[in-house]
């Protein structure tokens, strides 16, 4: 009889890909991609860009993947959420404060339908006005632990943050050891 094989993790996928291994680079693009755009998306309020963003990290990832080291006890996706993060929040370095809050809006997928009724679409519009009016690092840690669902501190340290930092930036109180 025999022993069935356990499946790939992301991390056995990023070995195989740094060395040039396709089908493993393309599993880490299908699993995660619409994950990583969402979330470039809700950053920077342009789908256009999102997708150039997420697109070059894929690319760099393919042409250097001995970046993401696994010896440091970082999940894959974590590492490249940092990085898609870090892109988004350089882009928006960059472009400044430019976008109107009127402009700032949930993607399409997330977006209330035409169903919906008034005080959902009051609901949406008021917490896309909210979000507009955060800066960006707060936008995004809130970005990730409510719309991604990672853990706090998988989003502290997809920021470069202590965890008690990310805590206090989206307003949970610190959970105690227990």
């Amino acid at each position: 009889m025999a022993i069935p094989s356990s499946p790939c993790s992301d991390e056995d996928w990023a070995r195989k890909a740094a060395l040039g291994d396709h089908a493993a680079f393309s599993e880490l693009v299908r699993k995660y991609s619409d994950r990583f755009f969402a979330v470039a998306y809700r950053l920077l309020r342009n789908g256009d860009e999102a997708e150039e963003i997420v697109q070059n990290a894929y690319l760099k990832f393919w042409q250097d993947p001995k970046k993401f080291n696994p010896q440091k006890n970082t999940k894959w996706s974590t590492w490249f959420y940092r990085v898609v993060v870090n892109a988004c929040l350089d882009r928006l370095g960059k472009r400044g404060r430019e976008v109107s809050q009127e402009s700032f809006e949930i993607h399409p997928d997330a977006a209330p339908s035409v169903e919906s009724n008034m005080a959902e679409r009051e609901q949406h519009q008021a917490l896309n006005k909210a979000l507009g009016e955060l800066p960006e690092r707060q936008r995004a840690a809130l970005t990730l632990c409510f719309w991604e669902g990672l853990s706090n501190q998988e989003a502290a340290d997809v920021l470069g943050l202590r965890l008690k930092a990310l805590q206090s930036s989206i307003g949970t109180p610190a959970q105690k050891p227990g």
